[in-house]
């Protein structure tokens, strides 16, 4: 569901009547969007993209970005470790 909600989102952005209002409601759906379709990306393994939403969720998006790459770099060390 949050690839359809990000692509929704998008589509509304560059909609010829212009980005949704910046009202509290609509702030809080974009970032929650944004920071769910970040977490289906990385969990697809594209983090390059999960990177990129997670920059559109503000201080929410930072930190769940500094998990993602807690989890990457964990997950180094171990594979480095078992060699």
């Amino acid at each position: 569901m949050a690839p359809l909600a990000a692509r929704f989102l998008q589509a509304c952005s560059e909609s010829p009547q212009g980005p949704l209002p910046d009202t509290s409601h609509s702030l809080v759906l974009q970032e929650e969007t944004a920071l769910a379709y970040a977490r289906h990306l990385f969990d697809c393994g594209n983090s390059a993209a999960a990177f990129h939403y997670c920059s559109r969720a503000d201080e929410k998006g930072e930190v769940l970005r500094r998990e993602m790459e807690a989890m990457m770099g964990g997950g180094r060390r171990k594979e480095e470790a078992e060699e």
